[in-house]
């Protein structure tokens, strides 16, 4: 399974994130860097640390798992 990884700076100058799990395959830097800016304007996103003021970083996360034939 992959896992979208939108890193942003709070107004406190902490860092949260939101993770998009099944992101489209095709997404491009200019794509993840187009949303996290459309985050950042409507403000939606608030926590303890306060409102995203700025992007920090993204990352495409995979995650494998392999079951084991144990019983």
């Amino acid at each position: 399974m992959k896992t979208l990884q939108l890193q942003f700076v709070t107004a406190a100058n902490k860092t949260a994130s939101l993770s998009v799990t099944d992101p489209k395959p095709t997404l491009t830097d200019e794509d993840v860097k187009q949303a996290m800016n459309a985050v950042l304007a409507t403000q939606v996103f608030v926590d303890a640390d306060g409102p995203f003021a700025s992007i920090k970083g993204a990352q495409m996360i995979e995650r494998n798992v392999t079951p084991f034939a144990v019983n």
